[in-house]
């Protein structure tokens, strides 16, 4: 999700920084426009700094077709804070800012997070034009009953950033994605695992955040395609199963492309050299994660994958369906493996083939399944 963020004269303003910041946070790609007005409170370099936005104020009006280009762009505009002054000129189809023309020319969502005195909210000529813009399908969220500035106490708080942000993405749902692959110890040095590259898993991620879906992310082993937010690393399975354990209770949805090792071996101490001549290696059936964590599941949605020769892709995925509790499989035949395409399905719990696909980008797989939830 792109995100245009407009900032009005306010006390309030500095809501408008926390606000940036969050979006920072979420990975969502913004740009925010500062009125002549709210430059009296706050500065363009707070932005850049805490969240990395593109900056634009009022110098850059004249600036080509700024204005066009902006409202194309973006997703989503939020005012916060809007002042009394550009309610009531957008409501009266008024471009004489940057900001104002930005939203006069936009189509899209658009939610307004007004701040001002008490006697200004309830003035009749703003409410009229409070109620003409909701009429136009413009969101107005608050405000509310506080403490406001001048030690006054009324109704034109602005909402608290939390709020704002609860409101923006309350249809979300909270993910977390694993994927990579994992690296069992055969000695101190070497390890089994597989050649997955974990791009089904990265592309999943760039979904999720196109989207401005909040998502925690777990990369197993050494793969080179990670993401660009925080994450947690781990190489073994049994280190992934107990943050699972650990971690689950705090998400919505568990998306798991992760290639996770079907065998383990002993484990030796040290470096095995070749000069000791032929070696054995004692292989044994590795922890089954999504089995293990199954009975956490509750009302969660679990999306696991399978990797499967073609002539039992569909009998196997039924069995890791009923097996692991999952709501939904991506089954994928082996030639879709370090590839940039995916052959496969998705089927649901029911066993219906939701979505079938054959050497498909595998950025348009994970869009597909990023609707899913």
């Amino acid at each position: 999700m792109k995100i245009i963020l407009g900032v009005t004269g306010s006390v309030a303003c500095y809501k408008g920084v926390l606000i940036s910041r969050e979006f920072f946070k979420r990975g969502l790609k913004q740009k925010v426009i500062l009125t002549n007005s709210a430059l009296k409170f706050i500065r363009p370099l707070i932005f850049k700094a805490l969240s990395n936005a593109e900056v634009y104020t009022q110098k850059d009006f004249f600036n080509s077709n700024l204005h066009i280009e902006i409202s194309r762009w973006g997703d989503l505009l939020l005012v916060a804070p809007a002042s009394a002054n550009f309610i009531s000129k957008l409501a009266n189809g008024i471009a004489d800012n940057l900001l104002l023309s930005v939203a006069i020319s936009f189509n899209k969502r658009i939610i307004l997070a007004p701040a001002m005195h008490d006697e200004m909210w309830k003035n009749k000529f703003l409410r009229e034009n409070v109620e003409k813009l909701m009429k136009g399908g413009i969101e107005i969220i608050g405000p509310v009953y506080g403490d406001l500035s001048g030690g006054d106490f009324g109704e034109g708080r602005m909402l608290e950033v939390n709020e704002i942000i609860d409101y923006i993405f309350k249809n979300t749902k909270k993910v977390l994605l694993v994927y990579g692959r994992t690296e069992e110890p055969i000695d101190d040095v070497r390890v089994i695992t597989n050649r997955s590259s974990g791009k089904i898993g990265y592309f999943i991620h760039k979904a999720l955040e196109s989207n401005g879906i909040y998502h925690d992310i777990i990369v197993c082993g050494s793969i080179e395609n990670i993401p660009e937010k925080k994450f947690i690393r781990v190489y073994r399975t049994d280190e992934l199963l107990n943050i699972l354990k650990e971690r689950i209770k705090n998400y919505d949805v568990l998306i798991i492309p992760a290639a996770i090792s079907d065998f383990v071996s002993d484990r030796m101490i040290g470096k095995i050299h070749r000069k000791n001549g032929k070696l054995n290696l004692n292989l044994k059936p590795n922890i089954d994660v999504l089995k293990e964590i199954s009975s956490l599941k509750e009302n969660k949605i679990y999306i696991g994958f399978a990797l499967e020769e073609e002539r039992e892709i569909e009998e196997n995925a039924k069995i890791k369906i009923s097996e692991k509790n999952l709501d939904f499989i991506v089954a994928n035949t082996l030639d879709s493996i370090s590839s940039e395409k995916m052959t496969g399905f998705i089927m649901d719990k029911n066993f219906k083939k939701v979505f079938e696909f054959k050497n498909l980008d595998k950025f348009e797989v994970a869009k597909k399944i990023v609707s899913l939830i």
